[in-house]
C-alpha cells in the first residue's frame, strides 16, 4: 500500500493520548499554552544551555520572556533548528500556519495574532487541528496548588481525563492536604495513612489509571510501599498501573527540570512484577534504548502488560520507527503506539504530526510485503484497524473513561 494512502488515513484519525502533563484552561497558571512556554520547554532549555551563552544559575534569574527570547535567538536564528524539540516548534508553528519569524518580537506578534481570547475555544482548536480525541492529565494527589483545582472536576471537558500519579508516596514525614472538602494529615511512613488519604482522592478524582515513575522497577520492588499502596489501590479500585522506568532524577540538579537523565532499568524487576501480580493490568515504558526488546519479550509472555509510547528521550523519529517495527513484528497490534508527553498544548500538533508520519513509514512497509504474500488490504480496513490501534484499544486497557 502506498505511504500517502497510509499517511492521508492516519492524518484523517483522532487518537487518544493517554499520557500528558496538560490541564485544561480552568485550571488556571496550571495549564500551559502559548509562545513562551513553547520555547521555555524544557527540553529546549537543556539545548541552549549547551551553548554556555550563559551560565543556568544565570538564565534562570531571568523572567520567562526574556528566556524565551533567548532561546529565540540561539536557536532558531544562530542555529539550524535540526534537534527533534526545535523541529517540533517549525511543526506547531506550519500546523498554525505561521512561519518562522526573523526576530522574537515579530515572531511573538504573529504567533499572539492567532492566540484566542477564549482559551477554552482555543484549547479546542489545537485539540482539532492535532486529531487527538482527548488526553490523560497527569494529576498529583500531593500537590496543594493542583489539589485546589479538583474542585473543577466536574466541569472539565471529557477531553481532558484524570490519572492519578503517585511519585510522592515514597517521600517522608507528616503533611496535610485538603482534598474535596475533607482535610487529611498523611504520615508517609504509615500505609493505612496513606491508603485513607488515596482512596478519598480517586473517589474523588476517578482516574483512569494510576502511574508511578522510578529508576527502576528493582527499585520499586524494593519499596514495600509499591506493593502495600499501589498495588493495593489498583487491585481495590480495579484500574491499571502505568510504570515509567529508567529515569534518573537531578543528575545535574543546576539544570533544573533540564537535569534528568538515563538509568538502565533491568527488566527483571518488571518480569518479577509481572509474574507476582497477574491480576494487575500494568502498561510499561522504559527510557533507555537497550531496554526496548526486553520489554517487547515480556509483554508476549505476560497478557496483562502493555508497552507504551516511546518516553522522553526516546522520542526521536529514527529511534521510534526502529522499536515501533518490532513492536509490530511481535506483538501485532497489541502496544500503546506513543503518548505525548505535552505539557504545554500546541505541542499536540507536532508531537502527533510526527508520530503519524513515523507510523506511516513503518505500516507503508508493512502492508506492502502483506500485500505482495496475501490479499491488499483496502482502505476501509486499515482505517478500521488503525482506529481501534490509536483511539479504542488505549481507552479499553486504560479503563475507558470514567463518570464523574
Amino acid at each position: 500500500m502506498p505511504r500517502s494512502v497510509v499517511n492521508d488515513v492516519l492524518k484523517e484519525l483522532s487518537v487518544f493520548d493517554c499520557h500528558t502533563h496538560l490541564f485544561p484552561p480552568s485550571f488556571c497558571s496550571l495549564s500551559l499554552s502559548g509562545l513562551d512556554n513553547l520555547l521555555t520547554y524544557h527540553y529546549l532549555v537543556a539545548e541552549f544551555l549547551g551553548y554556555e551563552s550563559c551560565s543556568p544559575q544565570q538564565f534562570f534569574s531571568f523572567p520567562q520572556q526574556q528566556q524565551a527570547k533567548l532561546i529565540y535567538d540561539k536557536l532558531f536564528l544562530e542555529n539550524l533548528p535540526i534537534s527533534e524539540a526545535a523541529r517540533g516548534l517549525i511543526t506547531t508553528l506550519h500546523c498554525l500556519e505561521l512561519d518562522l519569524e526573523p526576530s522574537y518580537q515579530l515572531m511573538m506578534e504573529s504567533f499572539s495574532a492567532q492566540y484566542a481570547s477564549d482559551r477554552s475555544k482555543y484549547f479546542r482548536k489545537i485539540f482539532s487541528l492535532a486529531h487527538v480525541a482527548s488526553v490523560v492529565m497527569t494529576n498529583d494527589p500531593f500537590d496543594s496548588q493542583e489539589l485546589a483545582y479538583w474542585s473543577e472536576l466536574d466541569r472539565i471537558e471529557d477531553s481532558f481525563i484524570p490519572s492519578m500519579r503517585l511519585d510522592g508516596i515514597f517521600q517522608s514525614g507528616t503533611c496535610s492536604f485538603s482534598c474535596g472538602g475533607k482535610t487529611f494529615s498523611v504520615d508517609f511512613d504509615n500505609n493505612s495513612s496513606l491508603l485513607r488519604y488515596l482512596e478519598h482522592c480517586i473517589a474523588i478524582l476517578h482516574p483512569s489509571y494510576l502511574a508511578v515513575s522510578a529508576p527502576s522497577a528493582r527499585a520499586l520492588l524494593e519499596s514495600p510501599r509499591f506493593s502495600q499502596v499501589v498495588l493495593q489501590l489498583a487491585k481495590d479500585s480495579r484500574l491499571p498501573v502505568f510504570l515509567l522506568l529508567g529515569v534518573h532524577r537531578a543528575i545535574s540538579s543546576n539544570l533544573q527540570n533540564a537535569g534528568d537523565g538515563i538509568s538502565l532499568a533491568s527488566v527483571d524487576g518488571l518480569e518479577a512484577i509481572c509474574q507476582q501480580h497477574p491480576d494487575v493490568r500494568f502498561f510499561a515504558s522504559l527510557l533507555a534504548s537497550r531496554n526496548q526488546t526486553d520489554l517487547t519479550v515480556l509483554a508476549r509472555v505476560f497478557p496483562h502488560l502493555r508497552p507504551a509510547g516511546c518516553w522522553w528521550y526516546l522520542n526521536q523519529p529514527e529511534t521510534v520507527k526502529a522499536i515501533t517495527a518490532e513492536r509490530f513484528n511481535l506483538l501485532g497490534f497489541q502496544f500503546i503506539p506513543q503518548f505525548s508527553d505535552a505539557r504545554v498544548v500546541e505541542q499536540l500538533l507536532y508531537k502527533w504530526a510526527h508520530t503519524r508520519s513515523v507510523l506511516a513509514d513503518v505500516l507503508a512497509r508493512k502492508l506492502t510485503v502483506s500485500a505482495q504474500e496475501l490479499a491488499p488490504v483496502s482502505r476501509e480496513a486499515l482505517q478500521g484497524q488503525l482506529r481501534s490501534f490509536l483511539l479504542e484499544n488505549p481507552k479499553r486497557w486504560l479503563g475507558e473513561i470514567h463518570e464523574r
